[in-house]
């Protein structure tokens, strides 16, 4: 949305643009997705290793090292891409969170060295470890941001009191689960013994695919939502 704007897209366009861009991101991700497939139906258990390092390795089989160069070539700058995407759109959002709290020191320039600084510290880590202990904490966030996205794709009337507030409530209830989720799986991978965690989550429907925030959300919103219009009103 930022990149369209700064574009001097007139907002008027603005919907229209988002349609295109998903349109060829989605496409583009479609391709990519079925490549993987295709990669993984024909190599899976030929080459003992995980992640970059076995896409490296499958490289240097089929294309020599001339392929492996390209292909790490590639990789660096779909890593840079993405890193100064979350580095710039992170630092953006603080800035306008904090910035008039203390303009000279919640800037943008900062934040982006903040940004940078702790991605170099935890970048030392090997890419399985990241992906292991990192993997929960995204996983926490997606569902969530579905909801928000759902939303204001789904519900015309945003503005509406009845629409925000069951919006509200299923935010908070997704993103609940969201955090027993991750308790859960923390507690399985780490052996913190948080049974709680584990049993409850387990308990939800859904729960064996990683959907038992979407269920609940529903019926929440739909309680929510058709609850008499004078007893509504937005905390």
């Amino acid at each position: 949305m930022q990149g369209i704007r700064n574009a001097g897209i007139s907002e008027k366009a603005t919907n229209r643009n988002l349609v295109k861009i998903g349109i060829i991101g989605l496409g583009l991700l479609l391709v990519t997705i079925l490549g993987h497939m295709i990669a993984g139906a024909n190599t899976g258990g030929t080459i003992d290793l995980t992640l970059s390092a076995l896409y490296t390795e499958m490289v240097l089989v089929l294309w020599g090292k001339a392929g492996g160069i390209l292909f790490n070539i590639a990789l660096v700058a779909a890593a840079l891409k993405t890193a100064v995407g979350a580095v710039s759109s992170t630092s953006e959002i603080w800035e306008e969170i904090m910035h008039d709290k203390n303009s000279k020191v919640y800037t943008y320039r900062n934040f982006c060295i903040v940004s940078c600084v702790l991605s170099s510290i935890v970048s030392f880590a090997d890419l399985d470890t990241i992906v292991k202990v990192v993997g929960p904490v995204l996983d926490a966030c997606y569902p969530a941001a579905i909801v928000i996205a759902m939303y204001y794709c789904l519900c015309r009337n945003n503005a509406s009191v009845a629409n925000l507030r069951a919006a509200k409530w299923s935010f908070i209830v997704t993103f609940a689960i969201s955090v027993i989720e991750l308790a859960s799986r923390y507690s399985v991978m780490f052996g913190l013994g948080w049974s709680w965690a584990e049993g409850l989550y387990s308990r939800l429907p859904l729960s064996a695919y990683s959907l038992a925030w979407m269920p609940v959300c529903i019926i929440v919103y739909a309680a929510v939502r058709f609850i008499p219009r004078e007893k509504q009103h937005i905390e």
